[in-house]
């Protein structure tokens, strides 16, 4: 059996436009999923939230979703990143 265990944070991240140069910012959820773990939420929790504090109202180390999703999920050292912009319906999952 599989087993995935989840937990969720926020962080708004600023980004610049490659196109037109405008510095803009996204607010965004994460969800972080680890596979048959045996740490305890709280820890799992703590890890996402590290990790989330040191982008929070900073600059990302990417241009796009998809690119920030799979940085996250090197970062976290977890087996699922879920980055969603969810005012506009943007949606992006990375896995190892």
């Amino acid at each position: 059996m599989i087993v995935l265990t989840s937990v969720v944070g926020v962080f708004n991240g600023n980004h610049t436009d490659p196109d037109t140069g405008v510095s803009h910012g996204h607010d965004y959820e994460v969800e972080a999923g680890w596979l048959n773990t045996k740490e305890r939420y709280e820890v799992l929790r703590a890890k996402l939230r590290a990790e989330l504090s040191i982008i929070d109202h900073g600059t990302l180390p990417a241009w796009s979703a998809e690119e920030v999703a799979v940085w996250l999920l090197e970062k976290i050292g977890c087996d699922q990143i879920k980055l969603n912009r969810p005012i506009i319906g943007h949606f992006v999952t990375a896995s190892k």
